[in-house]
């Protein structure tokens, strides 16, 4: 009764009252704040994500999403985990792609991209902007890219621009981008005092497979070659 606890409530049309549904891994000695919450539509899926803090000086950022009345397990984002954060922004992006099955049948699968957005203190006590995203195939989550410190994007050249306004620093936006596969990041940079907006698109999943399967055989052909093959196919390219 004492820990805070985050929870869902689903008013369905054919009910007097909503239904509480408990996010797995909450209402423990570790404190939730900053939930921002999203529903994708076409998965039907609702994506949250949130602050958990054990103590004052590790704010880590925590992800989970529900479907079928069923929350997922939390994912832990990886970030700087003693420094302050903005409240993290959230978008959601999709695409689809032909694959085969283990027995070879043509079948389709949908991969689901959560985009992340949120602002540390540095050393020097400056905001930074940082972003990731997590992939999730038919459902399931199957990893996350790096996260990426977006000032260095900013970083390029010397000009001279006007001191940014300290609420502006503090506020990045994820808006949609212009299409399912993209999003659109704008923020401010502490150290450059520069507004930035850069489009983040997704590398369609055939070229993920083909550079897999690339690197594979790359890795069968040095395991089966001898030195004189090698030296031969060297010779030939």
């Amino acid at each position: 009764a004492e820990n805070v606890a985050l929870a869902l409530d689903v008013q369905r049309p054919d009910a007097a009252t909503p239904e509480r549904f408990l996010v797995r891994g909450t209402g423990t000695e570790f404190v939730e704040s900053f939930p921002s919450l999203i529903f994708e539509e076409s998965s039907k899926t609702v994506f949250l994500v949130w602050e958990s803090r054990l103590t004052r000086f590790n704010p880590i950022l925590m992800l989970a999403w529900f479907k079928d009345g069923v929350w997922s397990n939390p994912v832990e984002i990886i970030g700087n985990e003693f420094a302050d954060k903005t409240p993290p922004q959230i978008a959601v992006t999709y695409d689809t792609y032909s694959d085969r099955s283990e027995d070879g049948e043509p079948v389709s699968r949908r991969r689901t991209l959560v985009h992340l957005l949120w602002g540390e203190k540095n050393g020097q006590e400056l905001r930074e902007t940082f972003y990731t995203a997590l992939v999730l195939e038919n459902g399931s989550y199957i990893g996350k890219t790096p996260v990426y410190k977006l000032d260095d994007l900013a970083a390029a050249e010397e000009l001279q621009a006007a001191e940014a306004a300290p609420n502006l620093l503090s506020a990045p936006k994820l808006p949609p981008g212009r299409d399912e596969r993209t999003v659109t990041v704008a923020f401010a940079s502490a150290s450059t005092q520069r507004v930035l907006a850069l489009e983040i698109d997704v590398l369609p999943a055939q070229l993920t497979q083909l550079a897999d399967e690339a690197r594979a055989y790359i890795i069968d052909i040095g395991r089966r070659a001898t030195a004189a093959s090698l030296r031969s196919m060297a010779d030939e390219a």
